[in-house]
């Protein structure tokens, strides 16, 4: 779904989930769904649906962001090929376009902000491993939303073996 679905979704359009939802959560047996409740729980549905929606366009805008990434690094490659690293030929153009002196710092700075880079990746590495495999938020929602105990007992079990699969460095 959209953000714009979502945005122009009606109370009318889920309200019998939105019911069933909330008689299924309700612990009194005689217990009435209110247009409060329902406008209530309508807000709560629309927030999961637009945090779902929002993290799905951040993962594509991520993994478009790599795409051109590697095709620049790629035309890199095509283009100079005596220097295929593209960060090691703006070292270079550094170096023959200012002055000695200059160049060094220049240089310093960069090996030193390289080695942060490396480091800050190393140290996260088990981050984006566990991203990877984890449960996606869309199946935590759900499984929220719909008070699915045998899910939820199986999304934590899944997580559970992701981690000791990936634990903290």
């Amino acid at each position: 779904m959209t953000l714009q679905e979502i945005d122009d979704l009606k109370i009318e359009d889920v309200q019998s989930i939105l019911e069933a939802n909330l008689i299924r959560l309700s612990e009194d047996e005689d217990y009435v769904v209110t247009q409060e409740d329902l406008e209530v729980e309508f807000e709560i549905y629309k927030s999961a649906l637009t945090t779902v929606e929002v993290e799905r366009l951040r993962i594509k805008d991520l993994k478009t962001r790599i795409s051109v990434l590697n095709e620049a690094n790629y035309a890199h490659m095509v283009l100079y090929p005596e220097i295929p690293n593209a960060a090691l030929f703006r070292k270079e153009k550094i170096l023959t376009n200012s002055d000695k002196d200059e160049a060094e710092d220049i240089m310093v700075a960069l090996e030193e902000q390289d080695a942060v880079n490396f480091k800050e990746l190393e140290d996260n590495a088990y981050k984006d491993s566990r991203k990877a495999e984890y449960p996606t938020i869309e199946e935590i929602v759900v499984a929220i939303i719909e008070d699915d105990t045998e899910v939820i007992e199986e999304i934590k079990t899944r997580r559970n073996a992701v981690k000791a699969k990936y634990p903290k460095s």
